[in-house]
């Protein structure tokens, strides 16, 4: 049986709140431009994990922005 796609914006949306609240120290933009059909086929915790991982790395590597 397969899995349903899960809308990839809403969690982008929700790790930039988390990263952004996680590096209040640092001075830094995080925009995330995710197209509102962008879809992904798997477990949510998985793309959490995934794009987590990506956008913490982003954040933690950062001089000033993160796009």
């Amino acid at each position: 049986m397969g899995q349903r796609p899960i809308p990839v914006a809403p969690v982008a949306q929700d790790l930039r709140v988390a990263l952004l609240k996680a590096h209040a120290g640092k001075d830094f933009s995080l925009e995330v431009a995710v197209d509102a059909s962008a879809q992904f086929v798997g477990d949510k915790d998985d793309l959490y994990e995934a794009l987590g991982n990506l956008m913490q790395n982003a954040a933690k590597w950062c001089a000033t922005r993160v796009r």
